[in-house]
């Protein structure tokens, strides 16, 4: 899995700075990501007066791209340490039939594996999680600066993949839900 970085980490990686904050004269920052080794990227947007986020990514699709790898990946989850934010995972089994899923956990920040274990999904069956679900099953007990998480999920034997999967973050300050399932390919 990636790194994830906020835009002033990317800023000062980069050696550049901005003047967005209180009385600067900059409105907005934009990136383009290039990158060989970087399957996705998530455009969230978060305001530190309000508590308001949202997942405003926008996708570019070319035709002829295979992109159904991008189905086997949940990024950038809420670990138990965002307890404001806490998040849950959707996965939906479009199989008729049952189906076992390997399930690999990993921390978010540098894309550390967490570890693996096995899903049992029922056949036509949702599930709703939280996240740290996933944690215990593990035996992860994020750190104060593990915040995010990523999870992958492969099909087990031959059995071909039937998976949706989701997820959203329910905001406690303002009391709603925030659908941040939305990721987008690194078109290289």
């Amino acid at each position: 899995m990636r790194p994830q970085y906020s835009y002033e980490e990317v800023l000062a990686k980069a050696g550049l700075t901005t003047n967005l904050l209180a009385g600067g004269t900059d409105t907005g920052v934009s990136f383009y990501v290039r990158s060989p080794n970087v399957m996705g990227y998530q455009h969230v947007i978060y305001s530190g007066i309000s508590g308001f986020f949202e997942n405003a990514s926008r996708c570019i699709h070319y035709a002829n791209v295979d992109y159904s790898y991008l189905n086997q990946i949940l990024p950038d989850i809420h670990t138990s340490q965002m307890v404001a934010f806490p998040a849950t995972v959707y996965i939906h089994n479009s199989s008729p039939v049952a189906g076992l899923y390997n399930v690999s956990v990993y921390e978010g920040k540098f894309g550390t594996l967490k570890g693996v274990f096995t899903l049992s999904v029922e056949a036509n069956m949702t599930y709703s999680l939280p996240f740290s679900y996933f944690e215990q099953q593990v035996g992860w007990s994020p750190g104060t600066l593990e915040t995010h998480g990523n999870l992958g999920f492969v099909p087990v034997g031959t059995q071909g993949y039937y998976l949706g999967v989701g997820q959203a973050i329910f905001n406690l300050g303002l009391k709603a839900y925030v659908n941040m399932s939305l990721f987008c390919n690194m078109n290289r």
